[in-house]
């Protein structure tokens, strides 16, 4: 129920980290509204504009991704890349106002390979999303083919949790990913944080 501040700043990447340079910094708070659905808002300056949805959410759990693991004994099925994302509640790919949260895309590295640590664990670059308790948080992943287009794709649904673990498995082809989710509850109010005396 807290107003939110966000920071946005967007920055082109130098040979090294001294010689980046900022294209826009700006600070602006988020009230949240009481109306339903998406809200658009924009920051920007004389370089650059950045285009934020945001969405005020109630009674919601925090889905914690711990990790997501393709089995070694299966093929690799990332050969050219791919992307996963998810979504509450699950919407079509296909639909552009679907509000997908892209934990990672081989296509934003260089390269385009699926960035990878031991034992078939993937790096993701996003790893926590907000969803509502009742609702549910479906995952898609998707393999690209040589040209960059989706060559194979699949998904698997997970039922929030007020707290706990989920597993869940996603077939890809002839490979077997498998996700793994933390459940934790959100603070409504800072008053909370206070007596109780933790998060």
């Amino acid at each position: 129920m807290e107003y939110a501040d966000l920071e946005v700043q967007l920055k082109v990447k130098g040979e090294t980290r001294s010689s980046d340079r900022a294209l826009i910094t700006n600070c602006s708070t988020y009230s949240g509204g009481y109306h339903q659905g998406l809200e658009t808002t924009l920051v920007y300056n004389c370089f650059c504009t950045v285009e934020l949805s945001l969405e005020r959410l109630t009674e919601t759990v925090q889905a914690t991704i711990l990790s997501v693991r393709v089995d070694e004994q299966g093929p690799w099925p990332f050969e050219y890349g791919g992307r996963i994302m998810c979504s509450s509640p699950p919407h079509e790919v296909k639909d552009p106002l679907s509000k997908q949260v892209v934990l990672v895309d081989s296509h934003s590295f260089e390269g385009g390979e699926m960035p990878m640590g031991t034992a078939g664990y993937i790096d993701l670059s996003w790893r926590v999303v907000s969803v509502k308790l009742e609702d549910s948080l479906q995952f898609v992943i998707q393999a690209y083919s040589q040209s960059g287009a989706i060559a194979r794709q699949s998904s698997v649904t997970f039922r929030t949790k007020y707290c706990n673990v989920s597993r869940g498995i996603c077939k890809i082809g002839d490979s077997v990913v498998e996700i793994t989710i933390a459940w934790s509850h959100i603070v409504k109010h800072k008053r909370e944080i206070h007596l109780e005396g933790h998060v």
